[in-house]
């Protein structure tokens, strides 16, 4: 079992490459005086990651909005992973950027998406909350996973989660 008890729908695949530049290019590391460089970039660029966040956010907006057109479409399939990128990023960056409540949100977002059946309203229902609880976050720069409201987020929107899993339980066979 997967995420909320479910059955997973959707796995990634993953690829080995091949090593054939690693060949060319030969073995050795990265200096430690590089890798801290870099850190330091990182580190300091914490406040760019609302003008990074917004168009993932926006765009995951948009992939609610053009689901939410065609949601008795055949092609559920393209519309979750149209739904799914965007959360994938907002979770990716938001960890690396300083917005570990961003990374919650959206971690347990994926989880969601991955394991739903087929896109329907419901889906879309709790796809638009959790829109709306990272773009309160976002607007709000609320970073901390430990802060009440982050928490109450989380729970609140787990619960929209597991209600949804009560609600469209697979058939028993």
């Amino acid at each position: 079992m997967s995420a909320f008890n479910q059955p997973s729908k959707r796995t990634a695949q993953f690829i080995k490459p091949n090593m054939d530049l690693k060949q060319k290019v030969g073995y050795g590391g990265i200096s430690s005086d590089v890798l801290n460089k870099a850190q330091d970039v990182i580190d300091s660029r914490t406040d760019d990651y609302v003008s990074m966040a917004t168009p993932h956010l926006t765009a995951f907006n948009e992939a609610i909005r053009l689901a939410g057109a065609e949601v008795k479409s055949q092609d559920s399939e393209l519309y979750l992973m149209s739904l799914l990128d965007p959360a994938m990023q907002l979770k990716g960056h938001g960890g690396m950027f300083g917005y570990p409540s961003i990374s919650m949100l959206a971690g347990r977002l994926v989880q969601f998406l991955e394991v739903v059946e087929t896109l329907n309203v419901d889906v879309l229902d709790v796809c638009s909350s959790y829109y709306t609880a990272m773009n309160a976050l976002i607007v709000s720069r609320v970073s901390s996973v430990g802060d009440e409201q982050t928490q109450s987020l989380y729970e609140a929107l787990n619960n929209a989660c597991n209600r949804y899993f009560e609600k469209h339980q697979p058939a028993a066979d």
